[in-house]
């Protein structure tokens, strides 16, 4: 779906599809809809849950027209409510109260190198704050942990609240990285309160380009 391609080599060509959608669940009753086929129920709900999941209830900066439109065909498919579905699907369980803080940092964890610099942003997503700031400490020693045993130098943990559609973003490594976050910081230090963000692609990873865009100039 969304997400940027690393150049991968094959030695056998290869049948792939990559297209701009929210979800790759998009990706698929599109492809229903292209072939004039028209998915079961059963079906048509699985693929709510894609879409809904992924793009946040169709209110991550990822989604796009197409996937507005096929989650109303799918829905109309299911015969079954976004709205309840998506509760059900966020309400499921907690990341951080059901993971050990080293867990939750390492599970969706996506690691990059722009210029000299090499580092990650993990995401978790939660109704609300309330078990992260039972375990924040320990999040932030888990994500430093990480960082060292990686050779990082900095990372990052950016956790969502779905109600709000904010975040807040934990941030160990590089001092040049961390003073330079705009961001008002919250206690304790290294987090930092980022509302109205949630996409890691298409909001986080531009901002942390123009920081590291900033410490290079600086150097």
């Amino acid at each position: 779906d969304h997400h940027r391609l690393g150049n991968p080599h094959t030695t056998q060509p290869i049948l792939f599809i990559n297209r701009p959608l929210g979800s790759t669940c998009s990706i698929v009753a599109d492809m229903f809809q292209t072939a004039g086929l028209t998915p079961s129920p059963q079906i048509a709900g699985l693929m709510m849950c894609g879409i809904i999941s992924d793009t946040l209830l169709l209110q991550s900066p990822t989604t796009t027209p197409l996937d507005i439109s096929l989650l109303a065909w799918l829905t109309r498919l299911a015969d079954a409510d976004p709205r309840a579905l998506a509760d059900m699907i966020f309400n499921a369980g907690s990341v951080l109260s059901s993971l050990s803080p080293d867990a939750a940092v390492r599970g969706d964890c996506k690691l990059y190198n722009e210029g000299d610099k090499r580092f990650s942003v993990a995401q978790v997503e939660e109704l609300g704050f309330n078990n992260f700031w039972k375990c924040s400490d320990s999040l932030l020693e888990a994500l430093e942990k990480y960082r060292r045993e990686n050779g990082l130098h900095f990372t990052c943990l950016l956790v969502t609240d779905i109600d709000t559609q904010g975040s807040l973003l934990l941030v160990r490594g590089d001092a040049d990285i961390i003073q330079g976050i705009t961001y008002s910081p919250k206690t304790p230090p290294y987090i930092f309160d980022l509302p109205g963000i949630v996409s890691r692609k298409k909001q986080l990873m531009p901002f942390l380009a123009g920081l590291l865009n900033q410490s290079a100039n600086q150097s």
